[in-house]
């Protein structure tokens, strides 16, 4: 019995050495297809589209899904997805671009998304791309939030239609076109404002920034850092990659002119002597019942924990060319941003010095933090009323 077994053993050895022999042959002989004007084999076909399903399957386990209904999320999906996606996949305003459908494996239209895979699975998908279908990975690794909003979006694009679609992004939405593009306005205009809004007021929720606090030095520092990949965004990243120099100059003219919606107010509070000017500030904050521990760190910083005070950097009502004012920003955005240093998945500008900051703020800090700075434009509203 065990001679069979040895001889047995044997025969499967020289059966496989036999088509490996037979496989070798193929490849060196170079009649196997690879131009992209033909499919593969139907036998390829099919054992690669098994085994990238099954891959995306098994390893997408374990991906905690976030709540996919969060304020914003679908106008910041529609967007990220217009300017990445759209010329591939298709969209609710063009079903299938020409160029894609000659390519070999075709790029799938993803109306049916919602229906083919999970959200962990369409995240996985997004994040890392598949092997031999020209789907390239997501242009950072260090940035899950960036992708999640593309996930809701493409669950809900099976059901809409162009005129749904149409409203999810500013620049074309009847409701808001008129105010949003005129004639004669550059062509990185439209990039702006699906997110950021003509007036530099997020209307994609709160996972993007205000720029109508931000300086011109600062915005266009930061844009050349994301362009470069210094720092690290997946939806940034291809926007400012296709804007020239004189384009990212303009752009941040533009958003660094703009005047805040408190800037009158807040400029009253902030000015005087810089032996006064401190004070001021922390009687501003100090009047805030909410979130004391949070208004407590960015008046005063932690001595015990080394930390100093957020407001002596970021409490101007306009931010400088290194350090960005932080005063109205969405909680969400400036928490997020707190975890990303502390990973240190942030850099650019002055991400060094925010390193060690963030490594001692526990995560409840950062989010009483993040309230506080939110906070404080209302309450500079109410005063100024």
């Amino acid at each position: 019995m065990k001679r069979n077994l040895k001889q047995r053993l044997i025969e499967l050895a020289i059966l496989a050495g036999v088509v490996l022999l037979i496989v070798a042959a193929v490849v060196a002989s170079g009649i196997m297809p690879v131009k992209a004007s033909s499919r593969h084999w139907a036998i390829t076909d099919a054992t690669l589209e098994f085994a990238s399903t099954r891959s995306v399957q098994t390893n997408s386990i374990g991906i905690e899904v976030p709540p996919l209904d969060e304020p914003g999320m679908l106008r910041l999906g529609a967007a990220t997805y217009e300017r990445n996606c759209a010329w591939c996949h298709g969209s609710p305003l063009q079903k299938y671009p020409a160029v894609p459908q000659a390519m070999l494996p075709t790029p799938p239209l993803l109306t049916t998304a919602s229906i083919n895979w999970e959200p962990n699975e369409l995240f996985y998908i997004a994040k890392h791309g598949i092997m031999f279908t020209g789907m390239p990975a997501w242009p950072t690794q260090a940035r899950d939030d960036d992708i999640w909003p593309v996930v809701a979006f493409v669950r809900e694009m099976g059901s809409m239609d162009a005129e749904v679609y149409r409203e999810l992004l500013y620049s074309r939405s009847a409701s808001t076109a008129q105010d949003t593009l005129a004639s004669g306005d550059p062509a990185w205009m439209v990039g702006c404002v699906d997110c950021h809004g003509r007036d530099g007021r997020s209307v994609a929720g709160p996972r993007v920034p205000d720029l109508q606090r931000l300086s011109r030095e600062y915005i266009a520092t930061t844009m050349r850092a994301m362009r470069s990949g210094e720092r690290a965004t997946g939806v940034m990243q291809p926007v400012a990659t296709r804007l020239t120099e004189q384009e990212i100059d303009e752009a941040a003219r533009y958003f660094g002119r703009l005047q805040p919606l408190n800037s009158q107010v807040a400029s009253s509070q902030v000015t005087g002597t810089d032996s006064t000017e401190s004070s001021i500030e922390s009687q501003v904050i100090g009047s805030l019942d909410a979130v004391p521990e949070g208004l407590r760190i960015v008046n005063e910083g932690d001595k015990r924990q080394k930390i100093p005070a957020c407001i002596e950097c970021h409490g101007r009502d306009r931010s400088s060319a290194s350090y960005p004012s932080l005063i109205g920003q969405s909680s969400k955005y400036i928490e997020t941003q707190l975890a990303l240093y502390a990973d240190r998945s942030r850099g650019g500008g002055q991400a060094a010095v925010m390193y060690d900051i963030a490594d001692k703020l526990n995560e409840e800090q950062r989010r009483l933090v993040a309230l506080a700075f939110q906070s404080l434009e209302s309450t500079a509203q109410s005063k100024g009323d």
